[in-house]
């Protein structure tokens, strides 16, 4: 429950308002009790990098060694990091809550705060405001992303941490924080699937329909030029799209989705638009998807290819794809959860998944960052496809509670 969870938010003079205030607002919308605290001696009010005074809770002060909260965050702004760098307390409480496995987060300049006192030191990936980054490299393996949250497994248990670039990603900043203490997720999921003139009806509407039963806030995207007029599918229904591809901002999703058909899958292969929100979903770790002929888009869009991802597709569609060049052709019958590791030089199978034809596919490269590709056969498999996106944004007690709701 959101009510148990506490967060410490550290302020100082010179810390960076917006980067407070909207990961307050945004912790407290969620339910969770926000303590902001001064790093002085008092609880008088403090100015802000552009000059807007907050008044703090609390001072750190009147903390004691019992307190403890289930995240520890720290703001940005120049002077305020600086400040923080300095400050003894603010190491002692970090440090106390790092080493208890407690969730840390930092953003903008914050991390030269965790770099200070010591926190994550030569293990841990960080992003930060860019300016910082090269004073971080000696310590950290840096990132180029909005937002990353790394976890590190040690012989007395898990450590986390969570950076942040700036006040442009202050939203995603504390929405990641949100979801790490909800453990699944509290926000609202989001997907988006791509529908055209030619899409497999059965991909299309049964993915909505399936990931719409889990809450999820589904978008049916229209590729074609005539906008929101119906589209008729392979098998000639026709379904009306809800939005078209010039209402899509090319980063607000969770897992963007492509259904089979082929006029529909060829049609979304040729489309740049279609090609540059694949990227940058895949490129931000979002979770891309294909079934069926769909992930002939993801080989003409380039997704993956440099990471040697494994797919499978629907059987006459398979000829299209070199096996290994640019992906690896999962047997038909053989469904694998994959786990890549390039920094330790891992390659592992984690899990076999129950679920058949289809393939789940997870990366992490040598600097932290994670991709995921899902990707299944055709029309039959589709509703496996749905409840594995399902249980990937919002949990397998998410997923099996739809597929008890469907008789599946």
């Amino acid at each position: 429950m959101f009510g148990s969870k506490k967060a410490l938010l550290l302020l100082a003079n010179g810390s960076e308002e917006s980067e407070v205030v909207i990961t307050v607002d945004v912790l407290r919308r969620a339910g969770i009790k926000v303590t902001i605290t001064s790093i002085e001696a008092n609880r008088e009010a403090l100015k802000c990098a552009q000059h807007t005074v907050i008044v703090p809770d609390i001072s750190i002060n009147e903390l004691s060694t019992d307190d403890t909260y289930d995240v520890v965050v720290v703001p940005g702004g120049e002077k305020g990091s600086e400040a923080m760098a300095k400050n003894l307390a603010v190491g002692n409480l970090l440090q106390q809550h790092y080493e208890k496995g407690k969730l840390v987060a930092a953003i903008c300049a914050g991390p030269i705060v965790f770099q200070s006192h010591k926190i994550g030191l030569k293990n841990a990936t960080i992003t930060a405001y860019p300016e910082c980054q090269n004073d971080l490299k000696t310590d950290y393996n840096i990132v180029d992303q909005p937002v990353h949250h790394c976890e590190l497994k040690t012989a007395d248990g898990e450590r986390h941490m969570i950076t942040s670039q700036g006040p442009g990603t202050a939203f995603a900043f504390a929405l990641k924080i949100v979801e790490i203490l909800d453990g699944s997720s509290k926000m609202t999921k989001k997907a988006l699937v791509f529908i055209a003139n030619g899409s497999e009806e059965i991909e299309t509407v049964t993915t909505v329909d399936v990931l719409r039963r889990a809450e999820i806030d589904v978008d049916v995207v229209s590729i074609e030029k005539n906008g929101q007029d119906a589209l008729k599918c392979s098998r000639n229904v026709r379904v009306l799209p809800d939005k078209v591809l010039d209402d899509v901002k090319t980063n607000q999703y969770d897992c963007v989705v492509i259904p089979g058909g082929n006029d529909g899958s060829k049609a979304m292969a040729a489309n740049t638009e279609v090609g540059q929100i694949l990227t940058k979903h895949y490129e931000d770790g979002k979770i891309v998807a294909a079934i069926c002929a769909g992930p002939r888009a993801l080989l003409a869009h380039k997704i993956g290819v440099n990471h040697k991802h494994t797919i499978t597709c629907y059987p006459s569609v398979r000829k299209e794809f070199i096996d290994g060049e640019p992906y690896k052709l999962e047997a038909p019958d053989q469904v694998v959860c994959h786990s890549k590791q390039t920094a330790a030089g891992l390659n592992s199978i984690l899990e076999l998944d129950t679920l058949e034809k289809q393939n789940v596919y997870r990366l992490v490269d040598a600097e932290g960052r994670e991709y995921h590709i899902v990707t299944s056969q055709g029309p039959a498999t589709t509703m496996a496809f749905a409840l594995k996106l399902i249980e990937l944004l919002k949990g397998k007690d998410e997923s099996t509670k739809v597929k008890e709701g469907l008789l599946a």
